[in-house]
């Protein structure tokens, strides 16, 4: 069988290149079909009433060109009971008894045998990312059994209305369906369903939705969810809910687990999180009316879900203040908008502070890693805070610290240490213009060639204090800008700012020690 298929292959005129790999797929298949259908004396004997085959060793992937098989040695009947498994789908393949199964996940493979059982794994081409099979056998008399069952549906199986799939059920009153059960993930190509009974109305309460966009999809009631987090999900029906779920063969993720329960009326919608307990605006966004308080999403030390869209509006008829503790998001996929502006990864002394009235604050995320989220303290009130830097109390047009001061010092960083990877700060100190600035520089180590201090756009290129200025006419924009490798410790200067009154009396003083100095 092997020569003549060999042969037809490659007397066949020469096809297309697409049309090649499509041959040789089918050849490759046809040849393992052929091989595993025959040779069953070189394969493991497996023997004893009950055991586990598990191919390859947990915590491994199989390589590419494997063909092993193995018997499971019994003279009544075999049970296959398959914990797990993960082959490269039209690549890698499953024989039982010479049937080859793929794309199935582990509850839809065979489970019953009169005799022996020959189990073979060949693999054409392996992506080193698969780690195979786990199946148990019982060898003994058949034991005739029920419908199968599922953790809180004990029902008999019931046929959905929506695609007439066979899928379990539950009469409880109040459950949780976890789905896969366990730490682990779900599998490929699966297509599940369960159904909840309920008279009344039943509350639904999504308390995780890990699963990949538009590949493996949640169902309500034959409406699929193809993007979408946990809180969007449907959280009230009138009478049973169908739950289906489908994968595709790809990668997987952790699944979904939801509480239900029956009760008399419709449950009331969730319009408040935690310090916003005004209502739901217009735009669908927790609200709040207090004064003071704090925006932690997600509360505590969890994770934002994939797929979020949350917003929280803060109403004020006054001066709105922001103060950031925290922005953790991924950048470049997840984003955090204030107004409308969109701000995606930047550190929270970037983020915009002063606002007159409300604020809306609203944070999305795709479907891939999820950080931390935000934090950010707001106070309506008259008047802007103490200070937003240290001996800085005012905000400039462009969005710097500013002072008026007449004299002080600027320390950056301000504690011991290096500054940071990716800095872009910026500090502005009022003085006439008609006056001038006077610098005293105390400290200065910035990476030479990559990070910089500007003095009113003017890039320093100092390599020591005395090459710094001393002296800048009017009010003075410190900026410095750093990248990301080989930090170092920063600066810090003193200033004063000496009017221009202070200026002509030192020169008229001058002078008239200079005339008594002629005259004599």
């Amino acid at each position: 069988a092997t020569v003549s298929v060999l042969y037809w292959s490659l007397s066949t005129p020469l096809p297309s290149p697409s049309q090649q790999h499509t041959q040789m797929h089918r050849l490759l298949t046809l040849l393992l079909t052929v091989a595993c259908t025959s040779a069953s004396d070189v394969c493991t004997v497996l023997q004893g009433e009950t055991g586990t085959l598990q191919y390859p060793m947990e915590g491994q992937t199989y390589p590419a060109g494997v063909d092993i098989c193995w018997t499971i040695d019994c003279s009544e009947h075999v049970e296959l009971s398959w914990e797990a498994i993960d082959v490269q789908a039209e690549r890698d393949f499953v024989f039982i008894n010479g049937v080859q199964y793929d794309r199935l996940p582990s509850y839809k493979m065979p489970t019953d045998y009169d005799g022996k059982v020959t189990v073979r794994f060949a693999s054409v081409d392996s992506d080193g990312t698969h780690k195979g099979f786990v199946v148990k056998w019982t060898c003994g008399a058949q034991v005739v059994r029920g419908d199968p069952t599922f953790p809180n549906f004990e029902g008999e199986l019931v046929t959905e209305p929506f695609q007439g799939k066979q899928c379990f059920s539950s009469g409880l009153v109040e459950g949780v369906l976890d789905y896969p059960i366990g730490d682990k993930n779900y599998e490929n190509n699966e297509d599940r369903c369960w159904v909840i009974k309920c008279d009344k109305y039943l509350d639904l309460q999504w308390v995780k939705l890990d699963v990949r966009n538009y590949f493996d999809l949640v169902s309500v009631n034959g409406v699929q969810y193809e993007k979408t987090a946990s809180y969007a999900m449907p959280q009230s029906l009138q009478g049973d809910a169908t739950i289906g779920f489908t994968t595709d063969e790809d990668y997987t993720r952790t699944g979904f687990t939801v509480k239900w329960q029956c009760v008399d009326t419709p449950p009331v919608p969730v319009t408040k999180y935690e310090n916003f307990d005004s209502g739901l605006t217009s735009g669908n966004c927790f609200s709040t009316m207090s004064e003071s308080g704090t925006l932690d999403y997600p509360v505590g030390d969890g994770k934002y879900e994939h797929n979020e869209d949350r917003c929280f509006t803060i109403k004020c008829d006054r001066r709105l203040t922001l103060s950031w503790k925290e922005i953790d998001v991924q950048k470049r996929f997840d984003f955090v908008f204030v107004n409308g502006v969109k701000y995606d990864a930047v550190p929270t002394y970037k983020m915009p502070t002063e606002f007159n009235g409300d604020v809306s604050i609203r944070l999305t995320s795709d479907d891939s890693r999820n950080y931390k989220g935000i934090v950010v303290d707001w106070t309506c009130g008259d008047v802007l805070p103490k200070e937003v830097f240290p001996g800085f109390d005012s905000i400039s047009p462009s969005g710097c610290p500013a002072t008026s001061k007449a004299s002080g010092k600027l320390t950056y960083p301000m504690s011991s240490g290096t500054y940071q990877a990716n800095e872009d700060r910026c500090w502005t100190i009022n003085c006439a213009a008609d006056g001038y600035l006077s610098l005293k520089w105390v400290h200065f180590d910035l990476r030479e060639s990559y990070d910089f201090l500007h003095l009113n756009g003017e890039r320093q290129y100092a390599k020591s204090l005395e090459e710094l200025p001393t002296k800048i006419q009017g009010s003075m924009t410190v900026r410095m800008t750093s990248q990301d490798l080989f930090l170092k410790t920063g600066f810090s200067f003193m200033w004063a700012c000496v009017p221009k009154d202070a200026t002509e009396n030192a020169k008229q003083k001058g002078d008239g020690e200079t005339g008594r100095s002629d005259s004599e």
